[in-house]
């Protein structure tokens, strides 16, 4: 966004038919414009004297009274300009003193008046320059005192601030600057048509925008505001003639069944009667779109009032209007929206990057492309563990690098978060409203190959305090370990021949936890039938890489921290479990079918000599850990029959 410093909104004093009877005011300024005036004569300060009709000014007497204020601005908020007056706070509440304050000085100011009860009233970003001072002589009529939303800048929001007190009070005033604006976030959007005979659609080429939007407000007025003058860009079409655009439209893409946030906020001024009338009608969020080819819209009301943030989630589910100007069928959308105060929170950029160092790069085009990002789910918790926000990103909605992919979310400064991210689940993760559901969720598979959205991904960062860095990088870590095989036949005698026709995982985990150890418990939890790899998926494993040993293929599985289970065990040979042992169904491992050919023996068609052993880290550990590459090498040597049992079976051989 281009921030114009320059820039300032015009204000304007709304007509008062009680000054039309009455003679102009005499200053004790030259003719020209008020503020010209007061800085060429009396800088940083001016004073009036009061004034009727009838009488001319006395000369006031000089200034005995210096106020120190500090104001209080949204912290995100830059001021282009800051104009302070000074009312005397009595049954006339005439003007006393003026002060211009440049963007750049000290927030402590310094404003000189006659002592005695005052009221200093602040305004900020918006340009009064061109008014005469009588139509704010009176605090009555500095309370009349509109800006235009047309010449509204969301960097530089008009802001307004009153407080009243003795003039030269020996302690600083504090001064509450508010925002005139309101924002109005869309924090999650979807559109499901389930059991209509559209189900499946979606909505293509949709976009948000605001309608009705009330175009000029008085300024220092905190309620009751009513439209005085409408400003509609119905289809987002005429907000290109606004200075920003942004603040009133912005383009979505296509909604489907998933609800996702599209990271929009609007802005607007107040219009809170509740009243919607063809006179004065409410603010409306429409969300207009296709669905098969056919325009619809959907038109949400909502009463804004002052420097208030709402957040909206839609839940649309049947077509919409044929207008936006039409109230929405209640049946057609589900519209929850949040009010709170605007309360100043900082944008902060959240990066997720994936180290690819970790796992190494796919060897074939069957295997899953380990760094691929389809879809995020973003969960942001406060120090209560309460959820802050969720955001389901995919498709145009993730910004992607070279190092992963990143997104903006915004967080109250000085506040402590956690921050979750899971990424590749395919679909929207339901029934998750807090931090414990988070940690107790398990992520299931249909197919133990099923990776074509990217291999599952998980990551977090705790007690993060939002202002220590403007960038948060946090790294996913793969759901999913990959392990790696090669063959050593260096020892084989001669005439033997071994060929790899399949590789399975056995013991293959069909779920696991999104965060923290996770593990099969039952049968139910783990595949009848694991990933496998067949035929011309092995032929590295057939095939001498350099004299004797074979290439590598790799095999993936979710994890498994099964733990230590033979302590004590130092062979591999004896990493077995006896018969009827559940172990022996939930811990994973390899199994190698192969054809076998020696000079007595050979395996007979279509059936093959199996090889099995256990995964882990060591003799008596069955762990699968998330993330990791595990590198096995299979020495055959001999006549490649050594061993009984579970570990080689020998049954095919004839």
């Amino acid at each position: 966004m281009n921030k114009d410093k320059g820039r300032k909104t015009r204000g304007e004093v709304s007509p008062d038919p009680s000054q039309s009877s009455t003679k102009p005011c005499t200053h004790l300024f030259p003719v020209g414009s008020f503020l010209a005036a007061c800085l060429l004569s009396f800088p940083p300060a001016f004073f009036l004297s009061s004034c009727n009709g009838e009488d001319p000014p006395a000369i006031s007497p000089p200034a005995d009274a210096t106020t120190e204020i500090l104001t209080r601005a949204p912290l995100s908020e830059e001021l282009s300009s800051l104009h302070v007056f000074v009312y005397n706070d009595d049954s006339l509440r005439r003007l006393d003193s003026y002060h211009e304050f440049n963007p750049g000085d000290d927030k402590l100011l310094r404003c000189t008046s006659r002592s005695g009860k005052k009221i200093f009233a602040a305004v900020a970003n918006l340009d009064v320059s061109g008014m005469d001072w009588r139509e704010i002589s009176s605090f009555e009529a500095l309370e009349k005192l509109m800006a235009d939303f047309r010449e509204e800048d969301p960097d530089y929001p008009v802001m307004t601030g009153i407080v009243k007190a003795e003039a030269g009070n020996p302690v600083p005033l504090t001064m509450e600057l508010k925002r005139l604006m309101s924002t109005i976030r869309i924090t999650s959007v979807s559109a499901d048509f389930k059991g209509r005979e559209y189900d499946g659609a979606v909505i293509e080429d949709a976009k948000a925008y605001l309608i009705n939007i009330n175009g000029r407000c008085e300024v220092f007025r905190e309620g009751g505001f009513t439209q005085t003058e409408m400003v509609n860009f119905h289809s987002g079409e005429d907000s290109e003639s606004l200075p920003h655009p942004e603040m009133v439209s912005c383009p979505i893409g296509d909604i489907g069944d998933s609800p996702f946030s599209p990271g929009i906020s609007f802005y607007c001024y107040p219009n809170d009667t509740g009243d919607d009338t063809v006179s004065a009608p409410m603010t409306r969020l429409v969300i207009e779109g296709k669905v098969r080819g056919v325009r619809y819209f959907w038109p949400v009301n909502i009463t804004v009032g002052r420097n208030l943030r709402y957040d909206v989630k839609i839940s649309i589910t049947r077509t919409g209007t044929d207008s936006p100007d039409l109230p929405a069928d209640p049946a057609s959308l589900e519209a929850v929206c949040s009010v709170a105060p605007w309360i100043e929170r900082d944008e902060q950029v959240v990066s997720f990057r994936i180290r690819r160092s970790t796992m190494g790069e796919r060897t074939k085009s069957t295997d899953p492309d380990e760094n691929l990002i389809t879809d995020l789910h973003l969960y942001i918790f406060n120090s209560d563990d309460l959820l802050e926000e969720m955001r389901y990103l995919k498709g145009s909605a993730l910004k992607q690098d070279g190092n992963g992919v990143s997104t903006n979310v915004t967080l109250l400064r000085n506040a402590r978060y956690s921050v979750y991210a899971v990424a590749n689940a395919g679909y929207y993760l339901k029934g998750i409203k807090d931090k414990e559901d988070l940690l107790a969720f398990r992520y299931h598979l249909v197919y133990p190959d099923e990776f074509r959205t990217g291999i599952p991904m998980s990551g977090y960062v705790e007690d993060f305090r939002c202002g220590d860095k403007e960038t948060l990088n946090l790294d996913l870590v793969r759901m999913m370990a990959k392990v790696s095989l090669k063959m050593d036949r260096t020892g084989l005698d001669q005439g033997v021949k071994v060929i790899v026709r399949s590789v399975q995982v056995g013991g293959c985990p069909n779920s696991a936890k999104l965060f923290g150890k996770s593990k099969a418990e039952t049968v139910r939890d783990v595949f009848s039938s694991g990933f496998d790899k067949t035929w011309k998926q092995l032929d590295p494993l057939n095939a001498d890489k350099s004299l004797g040993i074979s290439g590598e293929v790799g095999v993936y599985m979710l994890e498994n921290m099964q733990g230590d289970l033979l302590e004590g065990n130092t062979s591999q040979e004896d990493k077995v479990f006896p018969d009827g042992d559940l172990h022996a169904k939930v811990c994973s491992y390899l199994e190698l079918k192969m054809e076998y050919y020696s000079p007595s023996k050979n395996t007979a068609a279509g059936k093959y000599l199996i090889y099995r052993f256990f995964l882990g880290e060591g003799p008596g550990n069955f762990d699968v850990v998330r993330n990791c590459h595990y590198h096995y090498t299979v020495k055959v040597s001999g006549d490649g029959l050594s061993g009984t049992g579970w570990r080689v079976d020998k049954s095919a051989l004839e």
